[in-house]
């Protein structure tokens, strides 16, 4: 805003200070600390399916280089930041102080700089025998133009210095695949200080996470605000992965500055007549605002698929994942399909019987389809839920509860 140096102001994009929050497709940018945070009293928050990008680096924050993407405050629990992008901020994607409790699952991480992922409190803060705490499953990092170091995740007391003493941090693993976008090197998992565990403590039981190599295209056609009509800035975040350019800036004006949007209007006629019609139809104008269509990822895939290791990529086959498991009157899938098809979808129950049918067309690529069967409510017990195209079947076995 015309500022050239400190000025006491520092604000965060979002900062979360109080219980029973949900950042649900949010994008934000530009921030002069950090782009999304849990505060103090920050508990049981959700961000999901954001885009956390660009925070400012040399702005007008008193302690100089500031662009930091998510900081999880002392003792925040129950924290889950799921399906997100991070793009060019220079550290804290996410950090993990003291006694933080955090999901950190099917996000994509590109361009970080001194730090990627880091558990650890300030030099003289916290509580070292409590130790931040994170499980990192299905992540995708890329390292860009402004990375010091390959590892994906770290334990440091302090984010400022590399020198810094090692932290206590304690963290669990799994399916995190790693790259440099630059040269295609493969990416260390975790540094000698951290702290492994052999099991996942903060993953609630029905979480189902994706596949790291399939989240990648979840992410980059779903993640941010309106992922449909996505504004220029969310456009060119998204592309700059794809096309392995950008770099951490330091003013918005670096990048077009801010935006200004003309006023828009909406005029709703026709409004469905019952509840169970209405409800399609705000489906139907959600669905049309979820997925950039649109969007090549193929450049990216491709340098991954050169690069990444065969053993640790998903192959491509006909089975799927679906979520919550239990689920209540909806359930989600993901699946990929090799050609167009048709796919018949069913939930049997014990006695055999189909309780519930329904079929849609897809094209290929990896997709992501809600089933809802709430309007004929299920018993509550186990069912099987079926996809065929009619040569070929996969099935996994969902409860129902409500």
């Amino acid at each position: 805003g015309g500022y050239s140096g400190p000025v006491g102001w520092e604000p965060d994009g979002f900062s979360i200070t109080s219980r029973y929050v949900v950042l649900d497709h949010c994008s934000v940018s530009w921030a002069i600390d950090e782009d999304a945070s849990v505060a103090s009293g920050g508990n049981d928050v959700t961000f999901y399916r954001c885009i956390i990008a660009e925070g400012l680096s040399n702005s007008i924050h008193a302690k100089g280089e500031h662009s930091c993407g998510s900081l999880i405050y002392f003792y925040s629990k129950n924290v889950s930041i799921i399906g997100c992008l991070y793009a060019h901020d220079f550290r804290r994607n996410p950090r993990l102080a003291d006694g933080a409790r955090v999901l950190f699952a099917n996000n994509v991480i590109y361009n970080y700089g001194i730090y990627a992922s880091h558990i650890g409190a300030n030099v003289g803060a916290g509580n070292p025998d409590d130790p931040g705490e994170g499980d990192f499953v299905g992540n995708a990092y890329f390292k860009g133009v402004d990375g010091w170091d390959d590892y994906m995740v770290e334990s440091h007391k302090g984010d400022f210095d590399k020198n810094n003493a090692p932290a206590n941090g304690m963290a669990y693993l799994e399916d995190n695949i790693g790259l440099d976008r630059l040269n295609g090197n493969a990416l260390i998992p975790h540094d000698e200080y951290l702290t492994i565990l052999s099991e996942p403590t903060v993953v609630p039981e029905a979480f189902q996470p994706n596949d790291a190599y399939d989240n990648i295209e979840l992410v980059l056609k779903h993640a941010g605000a309106r992922p449909g009509e996505r504004s220029d800035a969310d456009v060119r975040v998204v592309q700059s992965l794809i096309d392995g350019t950008g770099s951490v800036i330091d003013s918005q004006d670096e990048v077009g500055g801010y935006p200004e949007y003309d006023s828009t209007s909406r005029t709703l006629e026709n409004i469905p007549a019952t509840g169970s019609e209405r409800r399609a139809w705000l489906d139907s104008i959600s669905a049309s605002l979820e997925e950039a269509g649109d969007l090549d990822i193929a450049p990216l895939y491709a340098f991954v698929d050169e690069n990444l290791p065969t053993s640790i990529r998903t192959p491509e086959s006909f089975s799927f994942r679906c979520y919550p498991n239990p689920a209540s009157d909806r359930v989600s899938l993901t699946f990929r399909l090799e050609h167009p098809e048709t796919i018949q979808f069913y939930l049997v129950d014990m006695t055999g019987r189909r309780v519930f049918q329904t079929n849609k067309r897809f094209d290929a690529g990896l997709h992501e389809q809600c089933i809802r069967f709430g309007d004929n409510p299920l018993p509550d017990g186990i069912y099987t839920l079926v996809l065929t195209d009619g040569t070929r079947t996969s099935s996994n076995k969902i409860s129902v509860r409500r």
